[in-house]
């Protein structure tokens, strides 16, 4: 399984950003090599960051691994704009529900996060994106660049200018565009409350020790205005955290609307919750398209052939 470029994280800013493609660039984290798979979309939850390389369409300026375009098998809003990220926020299904319900459903759908830049490789120029996913009750909680010191080390070692934003060139149509009444993006109001999760993921140095850093080392040499100063700084490979499916509440939901829950049996219902989806997705789901060969059929049968 492919997994992400590293977990329980939030971006605050575009130089918490070059941090983690500084990372990427330095082998200590790893980059999305290829489209994400079902089982890899549906491991996508908040502090998910994932990096990746575009690929063009004609394959000239590109690696032959890169990605043309970014898919994660979720409908998305309207983009906003903050600062030099792109926000999306995940579009759900309408139904019927009170103030209450609809708070506790709405506040754990995600948010991504996007950011894109321009590096020069050995290889050539390259685009590389940044995709973020949070929740407005889980931002306060994910952890930070800062709070990791193997990657905290990295920012000062980043040469200036290396990471070069790709949105420049359209700065001028953002603003006309936001002059028309486009509102930037407000970051959502995180709820106070439990410590960061830990569930999803902690600290590097807390989860896996480094056992070795340059044959015996104990701790991180400070940090040196040179890139190349620590070359042998290498993170243990990150795991995934436990499966945790979101908070949905099943008996919550089945309590205050048990209509949604009403064509299912109560006994499949208490034995499959897992594996049973809320009618309130499946009734959004567009009908499967009709076989070529049943069209073939009614037309005829419309031409009077049959």
């Amino acid at each position: 399984m492919q997994l992400p470029t590293c977990t329980g994280l939030r971006i605050r800013s575009m130089s918490d950003a070059h941090v983690i493609f500084h990372a990427v660039t330095l082998g200590i984290l790893p980059i999305v090599s290829r489209r994400l798979d079902i089982e890899e979309r549906r491991y996508i939850h908040s502090g998910c960051v994932c990096v990746w390389e575009e690929r063009s369409a004609s394959g000239e300026g590109s690696s032959a691994t890169g990605i043309e375009r970014w898919t994660d098998g979720r409908r998305w809003g309207p983009s906003r704009v903050r600062d030099e990220f792109l926000y999306y926020q995940e579009k759900l299904p309408e139904f019927e529900a009170d103030e209450e319900l609809s708070a506790l459903i709405f506040g754990s759908r995600l948010i991504k996060q996007t950011y894109s830049v321009f590096v020069d490789t050995p290889t050539g120029r390259r685009k590389w994106h940044l995709v973020a996913y949070f929740t407005g009750e889980t931002l306060e909680r994910l952890h930070t660049v800062d709070d990791i010191p193997e990657l905290a080390a990295i920012r000062p070692t980043i040469p200036p200018g290396k990471y070069t934003t790709a949105r420049l060139a359209r700065q001028r149509s953002t603003r006309q565009a936001d002059s028309t009444g486009s509102p930037p993006f407000v970051l959502p109001e995180a709820k106070s409350g439990p410590p960061p999760l830990s569930s999803l993921s902690a600290p590097f140095a807390a989860r896996h020790p480094l056992h070795s850093i340059g044959q015996g080392q104990g701790n991180l040499p400070s940090p040196s205005p040179s890139p190349q100063a620590r070359p042998d700084l290498r993170l243990p490979a990150l795991k995934p955290p436990p499966w945790c499916r979101p908070p949905w509440l099943e008996d919550e939901l089945a309590a205050r609307q048990p209509d949604l829950h009403g064509a299912q049996h109560a006994n499949l219902r208490r034995n499959h919750t897992i594996d049973l989806a809320p009618l309130i997705y499946l009734r959004k789901r567009p009908y499967p398209p009709r076989d070529v060969a049943d069209d073939d059929i009614l037309q005829k049968f419309d031409c009077g052939i049959v």
